[in-house]
């Protein structure tokens, strides 16, 4: 116990000062970081969750390098180690060697992978696992993060519609009050709440300070229940924005690969769009080094959303996939989600709603694999998610959980 409570002493936490970041020996061309947002990845290709989470450390140096961000890949190994991994992986983030461990003493890193994101004004804003980085990240850069403040800027038509809507995807929650919100606008509840709150969310953007846009949030004032504002903020994109091939190639040239497969899965992409990922090999790799952990990423997905998480008993042993990072409640009783390395998080309050997502995303995965167009993606993805249900109910049974314990 008192060594644990030295080494928590020790070490950098979240509100202090980061060390200099000054490795031994570059790995290429050392990047200019006065002054800027820092992302640290302490990771190493000895190490199994690391090498996993690598493809998602890529994924927000691409993501954000021309909004400021620099990402900085640190390991202990020889230069020509690190250099040949990132060469045979597509890594282009400044990479760093620290043979004499003396950023990993400085830092006290005693888990393997460890990230820092570091502000502009050189103090420590997160310190955990990468898959959790990205809200932190948007925060040292000075963007936006509140789902509040973004949906009513949405709605009021203040600044670039598809940008925010993009935000709020990345940012919004699946529990939002929207009801509270809407009464925070200053809308007075409606004697009922509307039947299909997401239709009438999307009339109050296309008609805002109007009649028409001032009767639809009072609907929404009259909301009581959770809504998932997150795949709200999915369809809007994909109605008001079709995915185009311009876009398309645009995130492929910037190696941008999971937002690729993201947006086809959900972005009512035209018939080029699709046609320019399937036939871009940068695409077609990284599906195919992907595609295993994708089917393993669903089928974990199907499993917690109606066994852990849903309509059937959980359960006595859940397998958990390798590499995934258990996350249980703060009195260690109950389970609550799991962190993928690939930055794919499963929360209870997620579900149902991330399923479709990440059976859409998953079948994409498959199909550019395989050099195919993925055709139906949301057929595709439901015949999957039923596929699954078939194989889960075989293993586990269909007894139906307890009803929750009243408050």
């Amino acid at each position: 116990m008192l060594a644990s409570l030295l080494a928590l002493a020790l070490s950098v936490q979240v509100g202090d000062k980061a060390p200099d970041i000054a490795p031994t020996k570059w790995v290429g061309d050392a990047p200019d970081l006065a002054g800027k947002a820092v992302m640290v990845e302490f990771w190493g290709t000895w190490c199994g969750p690391c090498v996993a989470a690598m493809p998602h450390v890529q994924e927000i140096w691409a993501r954000y390098r021309e909004k400021g961000l620099v990402v900085v890949g640190v390991s202990y190994e020889a230069p020509d180690v690190i250099s040949g991994f990132a060469d045979a992986h597509g890594l282009t983030m400044p990479l760093a060697s620290d043979p004499e461990k003396k950023l990993v003493d400085a830092y006290g890193i005693d888990s393997w992978p460890t990230t820092f994101v570091i502000g502009k004004d050189g103090k420590v804003l997160y310190r955990g696992w990468p898959s959790s980085a990205d809200a932190f990240v948007e925060q040292a850069l000075g963007l936006e993060t509140s789902e509040a403040t973004l949906l009513t800027r949405y709605v009021k038509g203040d600044g670039d519609a598809k940008a925010t809507l993009e935000s709020l995807v990345r940012n919004a929650g699946r529990q939002f009050d929207l009801g509270s919100w809407a009464r925070g606008q200053g809308a007075a509840a409606a004697p009922k709440a509307p039947k299909d709150p997401g239709q009438s969310l999307s009339n109050a953007a296309g008609a805002p300070a109007s009649p028409v846009g001032d009767a639809q949030m009072a609907d929404l004032a009259a909301l009581t229940t959770p809504f998932d504002l997150r795949t709200w903020a999915e369809h809007e994109l994909g109605q008001r924005f079709p995915l185009q091939d311009a876009e398309v190639k645009k995130l492929l040239a910037d190696d941008r690969f999971a937002d690729v497969v993201h947006a086809i899965a959900t972005r009512n992409p035209t018939d080029k769009a699709v046609a320019a990922a399937k036939g871009d090999d940068g695409m077609r790799d990284y599906c195919h080094e992907r595609v295993d952990a994708a089917m393993t990423e669903a089928s974990f997905t199907v499993l917690l959303g109606h066994w852990a998480f849903g309509e059937y008993k959980e359960p006595d042993k859940l397998e958990f996939p390798p590499g995934a990072a258990v996350v249980m409640s703060a009195d260690h009783k109950s389970f609550e989600g799991v962190h993928f390395a690939s930055g794919l998080e499963l929360m209870k309050p997620d579900f149902p709603g991330c399923i479709d997502t990440v059976l859409a995303e998953t079948v994409v995965v498959q199909a550019f694999a395989k050099c195919k167009l993925p055709g139906d993606v949301r057929k595709a993805a439901a015949k999957l998610h039923a596929d699954l249900l078939c194989v889960f109910k075989k293993k586990y049974g269909t007894e139906k959980a307890p009803a929750p314990k009243p408050n």
